[in-house]
């Protein structure tokens, strides 16, 4: 969280809301679309 010091501590926490949101819909979308075993959900996650 250190590089975030310069910004507002609001825009950082919506900005990390809005991907965390994003990424668990893409999750959500490939799972049901393409049925991607969990290894590959996991190396999209530890990125």
């Amino acid at each position: 969280m250190q590089r975030f010091q310069g910004l507002p501590r609001t825009f950082v926490l919506i900005q990390f809301s809005e991907l965390k949101n994003a990424s668990i819909k893409y999750l959500i979308f490939a799972r049901n679309h393409y049925r991607i075993n969990k290894l590959k959900v996991w190396f999209v996650l530890s990125i």
